[in-house]
C-alpha cells in the first residue's frame, strides 16, 4: 500500500505543481488562490517524502494540507474543496500503509518469539 500511495501521490504532485507553476494569473484574487494552492501542495510534497518510510508522519502532513484546503475552500474559493477530498484520500491510503507496517512488525515479533 505504501508503494501504491507513493506512486499515485508522485503523479498527482507532478501534474499539480506543473499546473500551479504554469498558470497565468489575471486578477488579484487569482494570485491569492494560486498562493494558497502552492502552500497546500508544499505540505503534500513534504508528506510525499515520508510515505515510504514513515506513513504516520505523512498522515499528519496530509491532514494539515486537507484542513488548509478545506478552510480555503469554505472561505475563499469552493474549488479548493477538491484539494481537501484528494488529500483525505491520500491520508487514508497512508494510514493503510502505516497499518501494513504495524502488521509486519507484529508478525516479525511473533516469528522471532517462536524460535
Amino acid at each position: 500500500m505504501r508503494v501504491a500511495t507513493g506512486l499515485l501521490l508522485a503523479l498527482y504532485l507532478i501534474f499539480m505543481w506543473y499546473q500551479a507553476l504554469t498558470v497565468e494569473v489575471t486578477a488579484e484574487n487569482g494570485e491569492i488562490l494560486n498562493a494558497m494552492a502552492k502552500i497546500i501542495l508544499f505540505f503534500q510534497s513534504i508528506a510525499f517524502s515520508f510515505v515510504f518510510t514513515m506513513p504516520r508522519t505523512a498522515v499528519v502532513f496530509l491532514l494539515i494540507s486537507s484542513l488548509l484546503a478545506l478552510v480555503t475552500g469554505l472561505g475563499v474559493d469552493s474549488s479548493h474543496i477538491a484539494f481537501a477530498v484528494i488529500g483525505l484520500i491520500f491520508t487514508l491510503m497512508s494510514y493503510a500503509g502505516h497499518r501494513e507496517l504495524v502488521r509486519k512488525k507484529k508478525a516479525a515479533g511473533v516469528a522471532a518469539n517462536q524460535r
